[in-house]
């Protein structure tokens, strides 16, 4: 009998983990450079290039966060099934003195148990992945990674594999920001760096937006403007609910009700004011804040 077997829940918090830490460096390090350039603009290429340690720790960060997540969903079937030791040699083991299977072996598991099949694209893409962090871990890697790669990595892995259920399931792991009192800005810096590279329309599909009509949420437009992570908070839209209209943002999850008060800007004839108790009336074509 095997001992210590680990429960899934240990991998997908590490997955998890993994996964914001490697938003948070490239953030970080994008946001050195200015979030409004270009990553083959050449008055920065420079730049990354003398920064390409950071961005291998990056994408090592990354693969963890992917293993660790084929190793969690394994897990739900039985942790047993990610082990490659020979089950003759289990006997009064402790997991942690087992061999794991590696990342091909763990990904084909995966395929079989959720009757997955990758096409050509997303095989070549997760190869790619995994070679190059052999070899930055075991050998000596010489290309240059831009940060659009990294970002074409984290898109196949949110889409393809973690799915619509990848916002929801690191919720509970954002941390709060004490200076807006907010629980927004992580997932903000995560959404501007999806929209700097892969664009709008996939950021839209990763985040389970299906229309095209977006307006600015009051509410992550108020915080946002505190720490000017980005000057356009539009991911909301309408929805109808017991009959009623609401303006639904998928980031912060709140909903605005449309209000009877107008706008009190002499120019503006738009009667998109909308409320949440507690905070406040936003008119949505003057983007602004009302005086109550």
């Amino acid at each position: 009998m095997v001992k210590g077997l680990p429960s899934n829940k240990i991998f997908q918090d590490l997955s998890i983990k993994f996964l914001l830490l490697s938003f948070d460096q490239l953030y970080q390090i994008d946001e050195q450079q200015g979030l409004h350039l270009e990553y083959h603009d050449d008055e920065n290429y420079d730049f990354w290039t003398e920064n390409q340690e950071s961005i291998y720790s990056i994408l090592i960060i990354l693969f963890q966060s992917i293993e660790n997540f084929l190793k969690k969903e394994i897990c739900l079937e039985s942790p047993l099934l990610i082990l490659s030791t020979p089950p003759s040699k289990w006997k009064n083991k402790h997991f942690n003195d087992l061999l794991i299977y590696g990342f091909d072996d763990l990904l084909k598991i995966y395929s079989e148990l959720r009757n997955v099949e990758f096409d050509e694209a997303i095989k070549a893409a997760l190869s790619k992945i995994k070679s190059t962090r052999n070899t930055i871990v075991h050998g000596v890697y010489k290309d240059l990674i831009f940060p659009k790669e990294i970002i074409t990595f984290t898109n196949i892995f949110l889409k393809e594999i973690w799915g619509c259920q990848w916002l929801k399931d690191i919720r509970p792991f954002i941390p709060y920001e004490w200076e807006t009192c907010s629980e927004t800005i992580m997932i903000w810096k995560i959404v501007c760096i999806l929209e700097k590279y892969p664009g709008k329309n996939k950021t839209c599909f990763l985040l389970g937006v299906k229309t095209q009509d977006l307006y600015i949420c009051p509410m992550c437009h108020y915080y946002n403007e505190k720490l000017l992570i980005t000057n356009e908070c539009d991911y909301s839209y309408f929805i109808r609910k017991n009959g009623k209209k609401y303006l639904f943002c998928p980031i912060c999850e709140n909903s605005y009700v449309l209000s009877n008060k107008k706008c009190q800007n002499s120019d503006c004839n738009d009667k998109l004011i909308y409320s949440k108790d507690d905070f406040g009336y936003f008119c949505l074509n003057c983007e602004v804040f009302l005086d109550d």
